[in-house]
């Protein structure tokens, strides 16, 4: 799910062929697509860079709702309330 005029980073290469509307992108929601490739390594490097707490997301992620609170998560971002920046939302918290 993205808010409008929202940004999609999709990393990596899918195991089978994906087919997208890309007519939402303009004419709906105005969406940002973004693709890249970054090697396999990468991803334990960055978890372990986040989890030691070498990269700061606090200026970042200025909201975390639990998952059952969806709505006001996904109202925050779109309204920008509070002055949103990054968004999330957390499964079992």
């Amino acid at each position: 799910m993205l808010r409008r005029r929202g940004r999609l980073m999709e990393f990596g290469v899918f195991a089978e062929k994906v087919c997208i509307d890309f007519s939402i992108i303009g004419d709906i929601k105005e969406l940002e697509i973004i693709g890249g490739h970054l090697g396999f390594h990468t991803y334990p490097l960055a978890i372990k860079y986040l989890s030691q707490g070498l990269v700061k997301t606090d200026k970042i992620i200025t909201h975390n709702f639990p998952l059952r609170e969806w709505r006001e998560a996904l109202e925050t971002a779109e309204k920008r309330k509070s002055g949103a920046i990054k968004v999330t939302m957390t499964p079992g918290a």
